[in-house]
């Protein structure tokens, strides 16, 4: 091994193998090279590929598992590879345009990052800094929002998917669409709501909590004009 490349079964000393190049680095070294400029034809696409098809396998293995290990770099990993394969054939199509392949590995990172976390301002501000190129930021605002755009149009982020699957109470930060002009009344107009009067006897809030399985119960208190109120919420740990 020598700089950020691996010698690996090869037949010279100042040969490398892309393929352990990016297998059998840190990843720190692995991302490095995959968004080095300058350095056409450095992977392969068939390295490329096989390397993308065996990570993203890995990772959607171990994503959910008890182990301390996060998605952040992992999906660096995954969106600067497929996104280091679309520079490449970009390159080869269009061999007249000055573009480099670590552009759009940066891009391809992004990109996934975007479509899968959905994060757009810290996301945005942590790709500038990890390049360092300022005119790097009106692309990676724009693949941002396609990416996220495109990720919400299918499903949430896979951190919300998978507190759903753990049965992990969130609350979203905004209503969906339809329930913008929804009133309390509409959803419970079809079910009896329980209720606890103001006053009540100790025989029949004992029967209450013994017939309902849910643990809050509005507390309730009619005015003079026989409007009714709700003054608490009796909450039954």
């Amino acid at each position: 091994m020598y700089g950020n490349y691996v010698n690996f079964y090869c037949g010279k000393d100042k040969e490398y193998n892309d393929l352990a190049t990016i297998f059998f680095n840190t990843q720190d070294d692995a991302i490095r090279n995959l968004f080095s400029a300058k350095t056409i034809h450095e992977f392969s696409a068939q390295s490329l590929l096989t390397f993308l098809v065996m990570f993203y396998t890995l990772a959607v293995v171990t994503f959910g598992t008890a182990v301390p290990a996060g998605q952040f770099v992992p999906g660096i990993m995954i969106g600067s590879t497929y996104g280091r394969l679309v520079g490449m054939f970009v390159v080869n199509f269009y061999k007249n345009l000055n573009v480099e392949e670590g552009t759009y590995a940066l891009l391809g990172a992004a990109s996934f990052l975007g479509g899968s976390m959905r994060m757009t301002v810290s996301l945005c501000v942590i790709m500038v800094e990890i390049t360092n190129n300022l005119k790097l930021l009106p692309l990676i605002m724009l693949v941002l929002l396609i990416s996220k755009a495109v990720g919400d149009a299918f499903n949430e982020g896979f951190y919300e998917q998978q507190a759903r699957l753990k049965g992990i109470a969130l609350l979203e930060s905004r209503p969906k669409y339809q329930m913008r002009n929804m009133m309390a009344k509409e959803v419970c107009r079809n079910q009896k709501v329980v209720s606890f009067p103001r006053i009540v006897k100790v025989a029949d809030a004992v029967s209450i909590l013994q017939s309902n399985l849910h643990n809050g119960f509005p507390v309730i208190d009619h005015v003079r004009n026989g409007e009714t109120l709700v003054i608490g919420l009796a909450v039954i740990c």
